[in-house]
């Protein structure tokens, strides 16, 4: 168990002739808790943010999970949730992403990668679900690395911006000593 608080305080007292949106100061105080079990970290944050150009407070949880399984699959799975309240807006902004990697080791010449990832982003003018997933196979074959992929993202902005895409490619690589 880690209990952490942060606290930084910054001021700008000397500055002439400049417009309102210099940062005159800030203060920031972070308090904070997250559990550590084997490979994985589950945490929460709260943040107060004040300053003269956008001050916040935000709550985030987390979570880190990492490892691998008999030295053939690695992993690595990371995941935020932050919810903002900001008193100059309209509307409170909240963030959600995870992210992961997975890789497989067939042998000392050949592995396949998964990276798949999922944001979303609500509030005013930044509504966002964006989903990427790359999927590669590499392997070595005499002295050329072959590597096999496939890309993908679905986005969605702003409710009306629909961007689709699929492409596969293919490399052959050499190596060449000097």
């Amino acid at each position: 168990l880690n209990v952490y608080f942060k606290t930084n305080r910054t001021g700008y007292d000397n500055i002439h002739n400049a417009d309102n949106l210099l940062l005159n100061y800030l203060t920031e105080d972070i308090y904070g808790s997250s559990i550590k079990y084997r490979s994985a970290i589950v945490g929460a944050e709260y943040d107060d943010y004040q300053s003269n150009l956008v001050p916040y407070k935000m709550l985030r949880y987390y979570l880190t999970w990492q490892g691998n399984y008999r030295q053939k699959l690695l992993f690595s799975i990371n995941a935020n949730w932050r919810d903002y309240k900001i008193p100059t807006e309209e509307t409170d902004r909240l963030y959600k992403d995870i992210n992961g990697m997975f890789s497989y080791a067939f042998n000392r010449k050949s592995k396949l990668d998964l990276n798949i990832g999922y944001q979303s982003q609500q509030g005013k003018q930044i509504n966002l679900d964006l989903f990427t997933a790359r999927l590669k196979f590499s392997t070595l074959i005499k002295q050329l690395t072959l590597v096999v992929g496939v890309d993908s993202y679905d986005r969605v902005y702003l409710d009306n911006q629909k961007t689709n895409y699929i492409g596969a490619y293919i490399q052959i690589i050499k190596k060449f000593k000097y």
